[in-house]
């Protein structure tokens, strides 16, 4: 399991038996699965000091996929996105069954290691005064064959990509979003309104979460696209589809990403993990 940003100091990547890193400038890593490639990456950005987002892609089958977005204006946002990482990731990998599994099983199983990330987190600000108050956004993608299974909480999302095309998977937990989907914003409204960060839900914030679930069919060539708010929000679904189905390799392509949204100011973190179903290579 390797968990990131690294540590700037020592190019070490963070790991759940490891310190808690400070953010770097910029971390970008590849992997190879049976069925497919995923590339990630983060940024900070133009106009941050730090990097709170996380992203994590497992180191077996099945391809797991993480982005995690600590919340701004809360303290240790950049430790809550890791910490949840690591919890959804190590629930996972402990789930029986996890390959296996019916579409509703898995969902459930997804939302367990969400619950727990929320629950992990809550605990380590129990024990540390200092960062009581910390949160996350976070979305997990695993792939078992020719199905996708997504769940998050928060603003962090998941697109399907496909034919030149992106679908958003997951909804905004945000009150600009509920808005929209009350029919009080229009979604081009929501996308500029004051309330967009204002989330209705993120991982340690108190009492409880509800991860939201989601299964899809893949085809030869699909892209799966996670990203945090520092990209969505600087590139518009249109030339995230575009990017993402250029030429060259999936970490080509997210660096292209974080460029496009650099490009645009960079006024937020900025991480993406896009994964290429390739199901032939099996």
């Amino acid at each position: 399991m390797t968990v990131f940003p690294a540590d700037p100091d020592d190019g070490t990547p963070c790991t759940a038996a490891g310190p808690v890193c400070d953010a770097a400038v910029s971390t970008f890593s590849s992997r190879s699965y049976a069925g497919g490639l995923a590339g990630a990456g983060t940024d900070r950005g133009q106009r941050r000091e730090s990097n709170e987002d996380t992203f994590a892609l497992s180191s077996s089958e099945p391809p797991i996929l993480v982005v995690a977005d600590g919340l701004g204006g809360r303290l240790a946002g950049e430790i809550a996105s890791r910490l949840a990482t690591e919890q959804v990731l190590a629930s996972l990998e402990q789930a029986p069954g996890l390959s296996t599994g019916s579409d509703g099983h898995l969902g459930q199983v997804l939302a367990a290691s969400l619950q727990a990330a929320h629950a992990a987190v809550l605990a380590a600000a129990a024990r540390h005064p200092e960062w009581q108050g910390m949160a996350t956004a976070l979305v997990v993608a695993c792939v078992l064959g020719d199905r996708l299974h997504t769940c998050h909480v928060g603003d962090v999302r998941a697109y399907l990509i496909r034919s030149g095309a992106a679908a958003q998977l997951t909804q905004d937990h945000s009150l600009a979003a509920e808005q929209a989907r009350a029919g009080t914003l229009t979604p081009v409204q929501a996308r500029v309104h004051h309330s967009r960060h204002r989330l209705s839900q993120a991982l340690g914030v108190p009492p409880t979460v509800a991860p939201e679930s989601h299964a899809a069919s893949l085809l030869s060539g699909d892209l799966v696209l996670l990203c945090s708010d520092g990209l969505w929000e600087a590139v518009a679904d249109e030339a995230l589809a575009r990017i993402s189905g250029m030429s060259g390799t999936p970490l080509a392509r997210v660096g292209r990403l974080v460029a496009a949204a650099n490009q645009d100011g960079g006024r937020d973190n900025i991480t993406a993990v896009l994964y290429e179903h390739q199901p032939e290579h099996r």
